[in-house]
């Protein structure tokens, strides 16, 4: 038995963030919340999620379960609740199925199919040697991410005295800096320089359903973690570095 009860634009938003990576997840319910942990088709980029019991409305489980869940099919569900909608989430065993109920002017319920997801079910977080962190506006980062993508498809992401994103291509270069005392930077914590490059079009992606404050930390030539959260629930996104050929 599984139940759950939360604003459906949260879990909307939640499910938008998921989507911008991963299509299939394997959803883990505990006694403590639900979790996934996934790695994108091409598996460059990967994604790890907790939604503690305490995020919602009421939350009852009787045993831990690991449900695969097809997340363009849950989209698509979710996407036609109202902004004012309450979301019942249910676990139909019997059917294999993960039941959606949007409460709002009236009563709607979505049957989702659960898929096998045994291949990602294991997945462990990399252990990355990162030597700066960033914490900074997500409208900051988006807007730096779009310069980038007027020269090139790859965007540079260092840390010394400063945060800067770098790009070049044919058509010329650009570089955004982002240094203390800036009002998009709110804290800045360099152990050592560092310097990665990126496929600017995961990092667009992964952006995208950023809400105000995200951190970055990052090393030399090593995968990038990104940390924020979507009304308490938390999220890190990890990519892999762009690799010279």
């Amino acid at each position: 038995m599984f139940e759950a009860v939360l604003s459906a634009e949260t879990w909307k938003k939640c499910v938008t963030a998921i989507g911008s990576l991963v299509e299939e997840v394997p959803l883990k319910i505990t006694a403590e919340g639900i979790e996934l942990r996934a790695m994108d088709p091409s598996h460059v980029s990967m994604i790890d999620f907790k939604m503690n019991k305490e995020v919602f409305a009421e939350y009852k489980t009787d045993k831990e379960a690991i449900i695969g869940i097809d997340i363009e099919d849950m989209s698509k569900f979710i996407n036609r609740s109202r902004s004012d909608d309450i979301l019942v989430l249910k676990l139909d065993e019997e059917k294999n199925k993960i039941l959606m109920v949007l409460k709002g002017t009236s009563t709607r319920r979505f049957g989702c199919q659960l898929i096998d997801v045994t291949e990602q079910s294991n997945l462990k977080m990399p252990a990355l040697n990162t030597t700066s962190k960033v914490r900074l506006s997500s409208q900051a980062f988006r807007e730096g991410l779009k310069d980038a993508n007027i020269v090139s498809d790859h965007v540079s992401l260092r840390a010394d005295d400063a945060f800067y994103m770098n790009a070049e291509g044919d058509t010329g270069d650009i570089e955004v800096k982002l240094e203390k005392g800036d009002p998009d930077l709110y804290e800045l914590i360099v152990s050592a320089g560092a310097s990665s490059t990126f496929n600017l079009s995961y990092l667009t992606d992964m952006s995208k359903s950023i809400p105000g404050e995200m951190s970055i930390e990052i090393g030399s030539d090593m995968p990038v973690k990104i940390e924020f959260e979507i009304e308490g629930a938390s999220f890190v996104f990890i990519l892999a570095p762009r690799v010279e050929r």
